[in-house]
Order: structure tokens, then sequence, then C-alpha cells
């Protein structure tokens, strides 16, 4: 795994550990950008990782790095990276 990716992943879990899981929200890093959101307002119905991945695909440019994650399953997360034009998905434990 890329370096910028396991420290996303350190990121993510060290403010869900803080916060709780059940507030964490997706969250998208554009590193070139410095740029942080977070998706708010995803309805229940909706598929909460589709919406996070499209929302992610739509918010950084065609070529752009990106890291998101959100919550999976009961206790962990999954995060969804496009570090130089790859693609790389995780699954993580809190």
């Amino acid at each position: 795994m890329h370096a910028v990716i396991d420290h996303f992943v350190n990121m993510t879990r060290r403010i869900i550990v803080q916060d709780g899981l059940d507030e964490y929200l997706p969250t998208l890093l554009m590193p070139a950008r410095r740029d942080v959101r977070v998706l708010e307002g995803i309805p229940q119905a909706v598929d909460v990782e589709a919406a996070s991945v499209e929302w992610a695909e739509r918010t950084a440019s065609p070529t752009e790095d990106f890291l998101l994650a959100f919550r999976s399953g009961q206790a962990g997360f999954k995060v969804v990276a496009r570090i130089n034009g790859e693609r790389h998905e995780s699954l993580h434990d809190v």
C-alpha cells in the first residue's frame, strides 16, 4: 500500500477512536489541493459506499488523486483511493 494511504488510514482511525464510529461521516481528502471535505445528509435508503464514491469522483478532477473514507459495517471503515490513476480499496477495523 502507498505511504499516503497508510497515513490517511491512521489519521481516520484516530478520528474515529476520538469521536466514535457512529458520528463518522464520509470524508474526502484531495492532497494536491490540501482540501478535506465531508459528505453530509445521505438518506438512510441510499447506499453509503455508492453515494460516497460517486461524490468523490465528481468532486475530484478526472486525474486528481483522492482518498475517501466511510463507515463500513458495524466496526470498521473502508478507504477508496485514487493515486496516480490507480484505484485502491481497503477495509479497516477501528
